[in-house]
């Protein structure tokens, strides 16, 4: 059976690694606001973190508002990628933080750029892994606690750092072998995803 999802999620981010050579990191699946979100593809652009959403013809938009809510809370920019079948449905997604990028038959064609997002501080921290997050608050012993006295507490600036440092310590290696191999499925590092959820 096929995966519709991860099929076009690969070729994705192939598009993205040839179009885009700056890209620093890049890793899929990845956990956010504490495993309520799993964003499908995110990458690391010099200093912005940047999601994906993909949305395949297999698909529905059914829940895209929640979702794009909680990708606008957390992450510096936010595409949306969507298959052809949801052309139709592009004027709907009028806000300038949304970037849109459609996918038909093979080829992927940028339609709108996104602005620069000010995500929240609170959920960018929950982004932090748990042990870096019971370093930055040490007395704090309730999940809660420690990411809110991280948000208080922190600059945006200090929380992106210690973020940065997380997620290349989880998936630096894996991407750099991804380049190399051209194999979609090592950028699931599964052994951190438990880690920073």
């Amino acid at each position: 059976m096929v995966d519709y999802e991860y099929d076009l999620c690969e070729k994705f981010s192939y598009w993205l690694l040839k179009k885009y050579k700056n890209i620093n990191l890049m890793a899929s699946g990845l956990p956010f606001l504490k495993a309520k979100r799993m964003a499908d593809l995110i990458s690391l652009n010099g200093n912005n973190l940047i999601a994906y959403e993909i949305k395949t013809a297999r698909d529905n938009l059914r829940r895209i508002d929640g979702q794009i809510t909680d990708y606008l809370l957390t992450f510096d920019y936010f595409y949306l990628v969507l298959d052809k079948k949801f052309k139709k449905e592009i004027a709907r997604f009028e806000d300038k933080r949304i970037g849109i990028v459609l996918h038909d038959c093979g080829k992927f064609t940028l339609i709108k750029k996104p602005m620069k997002n000010k995500p929240s501080s609170f959920c960018r921290a929950l982004l932090i892994s748990r042990s870096s997050a019971q370093k930055l608050a040490k007395n704090k012993k309730n999940v809660f606690e420690m990411y809110n006295f991280i948000s208080k507490n922190f600059s945006q600036r200090e929380i992106k750092e210690k973020l940065i440092e997380d997620l290349n310590r989880a998936y630096l290696e894996s991407f750099e072998k991804f380049k190399l191999e051209k194999e979609f499925s090592i950028l699931k590092n599964r052994f951190c995803l438990k880690e920073l959820a």
